[in-house]
């Protein structure tokens, strides 16, 4: 008896010899975070935001938002767009509020995505 091995790339519904599946869907978001903006003004905002961030230090969120931002910058920077999505939602509704009194509006309209709103 030989073991078939099966690599899957992307969403799979339902795999294996003799399955079957039913009344599902697969949802698979492929948007791009930069939406056709420009990358260095984007990681030029980002800056901005992180400096901005720094200036409430003692307060727990805005060390984590940093530290989210910093990471987001590393895979932007990259062309890691999932990962980047990832850290700039994990940033959160917080960063995205900073973002918009600061007026960086390329980078809030990133985590604005990142977030689903």
């Amino acid at each position: 008896m030989t073991k078939k091995e099966t690599h899957f790339h992307g969403p799979v519904g339902v795999a294996g010899d003799g399955t079957t599946a039913s009344n599902f869907s697969v949802n698979q978001d492929n948007r791009k975070i930069v939406l056709g903006q420009d990358k260095e003004e984007l990681m030029r905002e980002l800056d901005q935001l992180k400096l901005s961030l720094a200036s409430e230090i003692d307060r727990p969120e805005s060390v984590e938002a940093i530290r989210n931002l910093n990471e987001a910058s590393k895979a932007i920077e990259a062309e890691q767009e999932g990962q980047a999505t990832s850290y700039l939602k994990s940033a959160g509704k917080w960063a995205l509020d900073k973002a918009e009194k600061i007026g960086v509006s390329v980078a809030a309209a990133a985590i604005r995505h990142s977030l689903g709103i």
